[in-house]
């Protein structure tokens, strides 16, 4: 009788120890598959329309973004094509806030990992089109196996085209500026592509559906791009939604003949 105890207690000893392995394997799988959005990504998409908030107003975006990272390096065999598509697996959190008239402030969380600060000087707005220029930076930090730490800033110019009060398409090209805080040149090339100084172009394309003075939805993608031969490019999309204090439109006409 004793003996069949202990087989027994060994056997959901053994059980239980082999339970907690699967547990940690599957967990650490999955660590695996996020790191790379972990170690954060860029968010370039502007996930709103040139038109400010009014003063005090304050919006709420939280956005579920994808990044696909290209270039070319040079390779044993010769010039190498680097080409990957990842997911940012938390969300974006950005907060909006008006603080003066057609001038508001945005401050982002990327993938919950990177800080981010804006500036939107809306400085043209019209029944049919509104311009604003919005310069802002991001911190990227933990990148590649020594942990470097990068600053992407870029200025877009933001044009509105108001088809309704309802729906607007946005345009946003510019320029983009990497600035990292140590050399990169000896890591991967996804780092390269993230992180290697120098000025690039950036275009971005959206369309901001106001489902209510208090609820929109932005689907957006973001091209930026190296102007040197390694042809780095990230392209950012990514899928907003806007909760608060929107801008005003009361202006557009409500049909879809926009004069």
């Amino acid at each position: 009788m004793s003996t069949t105890r202990t087989r027994r207690a060994r056997a959901l000893t053994l059980s239980s120890r082999s339970s907690r392995s699967a547990r940690w394997c599957r967990w650490s799988w999955l660590v695996g598959l996020a790191a790379p959005a972990l170690a954060g990504c860029p968010s370039p998409n502007i996930y709103g329309t040139p038109r400010t908030l009014a003063p005090g107003a304050i919006t709420h975006t939280f956005a579920f973004e994808a990044n696909h990272y290209s270039g070319q390096y040079p390779a044993a065999s010769g010039t190498g094509t680097t080409s990957r598509l990842e997911p940012s697996i938390p969300v974006t959190y950005m907060l909006r806030a008006g603080v003066a008239e057609q001038i508001d402030l945005g401050v982002r969380i990327g993938d919950l990992s990177s800080l981010g600060l804006d500036v939107k000087g809306n400085f043209l707005r019209s029944k049919v089109i509104d311009l604003a220029v919005d310069p802002g930076a991001q911190m990227l930090p933990l990148l590649g196996d020594r942990g470097h730490a990068m600053v992407h800033a870029q200025v877009p110019l933001l044009v509105g085209i108001n088809f309704s009060r309802a729906a607007s398409l946005v345009v946003s090209p510019g320029i983009a500026y990497v600035a990292p805080f140590d050399a990169v040149s000896t890591e991967s090339d996804r780092v390269r592509i993230l992180g290697e100084a120098g000025l690039r172009g950036r275009l971005g394309l959206g369309v901001n559906m106001r489902f209510s003075n208090f609820f929109a939805l932005q689907p957006e993608v973001t091209t930026i791009r190296s102007f040197d031969s390694t042809k780095a490019t990230i392209v950012a999309i990514g899928l907003g939604f806007s909760l608060g204090q929107l801008p005003s439109f009361d202006d557009v006409p409500e049909d879809d003949d926009v004069e």
